[in-house]
């Protein structure tokens, strides 16, 4: 998704953009930010983890859970009203089993957050999907980086 929303960056023929994400689309914004440097002026991730441990266990629970037999229930919640705006309902399975096998994956960007180069404002709430210990721990990820010095 990240090699996309770079795509569509030199497709729209800017030189760099600001990208913002929320939960799933804040990793997407972080991904490029990571892949595709030079197209990212400043990134804002809101709700968004670096890590797949970094989400509450019951959030990942949900997550590895998603797939075509969530598909039925799941017709009632905003993300479903939003596909159907833009694709075929019939087909909202294959999104929902794709996000699972996704979740399922696992994934560890640790030793990639120090090399964002972009301005970086990563935004959590105090109730928050994300483990409070883990957004800790990107904040330090994020002061890490070479042209960062940490506040005296």
């Amino acid at each position: 998704m990240a090699d996309d929303v770079a795509a569509l960056i030199h497709y729209l023929k800017f030189d760099k953009a600001d990208v913002m994400g929320y939960s799933m689309g804040g990793e997407v914004a972080l991904c490029t930010a990571i892949q595709h440097p030079d197209v990212v002026k400043k990134i804002v991730l809101v709700s968004t983890t670096f890590g797949g441990d970094g989400w509450h266990p019951e959030m990942v629970s949900g997550m590895t859970q998603m797939g075509a037999g969530a598909a039925e229930p799941m017709k009632q919640t905003p993300m479903y009203q939003l596909y159907a705006r833009t694709a075929p309902p019939e087909d909202w399975p294959v999104p929902l089993s794709k996000l699972g096998e996704m979740f399922r994956t696992g994934y560890d960007w640790s030793k990639d957050v120090p090399t964002v180069k972009a301005p970086a404002l990563p935004v959590l709430g105090d109730a928050d999907a994300v483990r409070t210990a883990h957004a800790v721990q990107f904040f330090e990820l994020l002061w890490r980086r070479p042209h960062r010095s940490p506040p005296s």
